[in-house]
This record gives structure tokens, sequence and C-alpha cells, in this order.
């Protein structure tokens, strides 16, 4: 069989193929160019060029920006300035000889000089050795973590019996305080928490030691104490420019004058009279937040 005679049987079928051939080459120019992305592409590339290129702030701005980190930077320093424990010398370690011989002299002392105030005062002291454990600590740093919640004892009770002989002589009328019930000391080292994958481990901040503290006194007390554990220390307004000043060069001393704030951690008090105008119940709960050694 010859092209021919192929042709004259076949033509039809051929001029189809053909003439499909050519309306999908036609239609797909058009859709190309209608809808094709490499335009979308180049045009998308070119602007992320003229972007990255270009500048999204000047020098004012970036001065600025710096100026406000400074800041911010210094405002940080001076929050954990106050908010981190500031332990008397007498209850470090550092420099003291033997720690367990120092803990004996330093515990010994605090818990004779206490219960002369109290029994001064005509307050009923009902707890045993100052919130510390029977048995005295053997490691060197349970040993400095009970002589810090002993220095946040005292310092708080000092303030107590303070604020009840400040209302007593003010207000005659008023109880004061009357009784120590209890104090505990719980300082043990905190657990490090493992943070499950995918999650941010949370941030730790120090060592924390609380003081579980029980008293009974009126409220007029109560409220004298609790204006004392703020201190004098008061919070610089976030536009003090001098004070800032002071921190970049370094005279920062004027911050530890008067007394160092106590944190409060709970409170909870209790009518537990079975007349009006009888003493209180007061729970607390004090923290001590130890900075982490660098």
């Amino acid at each position: 069989m010859d092209l021919n005679d192929l042709w004259q049987e076949h033509k039809t079928w051929i001029l189809g193929i053909v003439a499909g051939l050519i309306l999908f080459l036609a239609c797909n120019s058009v859709i190309g160019g209608s809808f094709g992305t490499e335009k979308l592409k180049r045009a998308m590339a070119g602007h992320q060029r003229s972007v990255a290129s270009s500048k999204m702030y000047g020098q004012e701005e970036e001065r600025q920006a710096r100026k406000l980190s400074k800041e911010l930077e210094q405002r940080l320093l001076s929050l954990q300035q106050r908010s981190y424990f500031d332990p008397q010398d007498r209850y470090l370690l550092e420099g003291k000889g033997d720690y367990s011989t120092h803990y004996l002299t330093v515990t010994s002392e605090d818990e004779i000089e206490m219960r002369r105030a109290m029994n001064t005062a005509n307050v009923d002291f009902l707890a045993a050795r100052l919130g510390l454990p029977a048995s005295s600590p053997t490691e060197r740093d349970e040993v400095q973590r009970m002589l810090l919640g002993l220095d946040l004892v005292t310092d708080a009770l000092t303030r107590l019996l303070a604020a009840s002989d400040e209302v007593l002589t003010q207000l005659p009328g008023q109880h004061g305080l009357r009784a120590v019930d209890k104090i505990q000391i719980e300082a043990a080292p905190r657990k490090r928490n493992r943070s499950s994958r995918g999650s941010k481990a949370p941030v730790q901040l120090g060592e924390e030691v609380t003081v579980r503290l029980v008293f009974r006194s009126d409220s007029v007390t109560v409220e004298r104490w609790l204006e004392r554990l703020l201190g004098e220390r008061a919070l610089p307004s976030s536009g003090d420019e001098d004070e800032v000043s002071e921190a970049e060069g370094g005279e920062a001393e004027a911050e530890h004058q008067g007394p160092r704030p106590i944190l409060l951690k709970s409170l909870q008090v209790e009518d537990v009279g079975r007349e009006s105008g009888e003493p209180l119940k007061v729970s607390v709960t004090l923290l001590a937040l130890i900075a982490k050694e660098s």
C-alpha cells in the first residue's frame, strides 16, 4: 500500500489529529500568556530585591531604639535589685570559717535575742527554734539556705514588733501583737522542671526560701506591719532620667538606703475570737528570692 492509498483510506483521521494538535498549541499559548506564573515570579523577586535594598528606618529611629533599649535594661536591673533578697553579712558563710560552728553561733544568738524581745513586749512566743529544723543541717548549701531563712525570719519579726509598739503607743485601745504561734522555714533546693518536647522551659530566677509565719494581732498592727515590709526603696518612674544617669555612672548606692523590701507570697486573716475586737489569726508566707550565682 503506497502513501496515496494510505491517505485516501485514513484522510479523516489524519486531519483530525493535525487539527487537534494545532488547537492544543494555540490554547496552550493563550493560557500561558494569560495565567502563567513566570511573570508573577519575576515581579515578586524584583519586589523582594527592592525591599531588601531600601532602608526601613533612618539614623534617628535607630538612635531612639537604642536609647529605649538602654532605659529598659536599667529599669530591669532596678527591678531585679528590689526583687532579689539582700542578705545581711552575718548570715552569709563566706569568710566565716567553719560553717557548722557559724550556724550554731548565729542561730543560738538570734533565738535568745528574739525571745528576750518578745518577753519584753509581753508577746506569747510559741514558735520553736525560730522555724529552724530540730536537727542541724550538715551540708554547706543547706546550712546557707537555712541561715538566709533565719535572716528573713528575724527581720520580719523585728518589723512586726516595731509595728505593734507603734500601734500600742498611738492607739492604746488596740491589742498589738499578742502571740507568735508558728514559724516554718522551707529552704529545699528547687528542682529543675523538665519541659516537654516542643515547649519552652520555664524561666528560673533563682533559689526560693520561704517562711510561713502564724501570729495573732489586731488589724491595725497587721496593716502597719505590711507597710513596713515594703521597705523604703521606692520604685523609680519610667521617665526618671536622673536615676538612669546615676545607674550609668555606677552611683546606684542610693537605692540601698533604708530597709530592704520583703516579698509577701500569701496572706490569710481569720477572725477566730468569740467576741468582736479580739486579736485576729494571721497566716503569711514570706519569700526570699536568691539570685543565681554567675
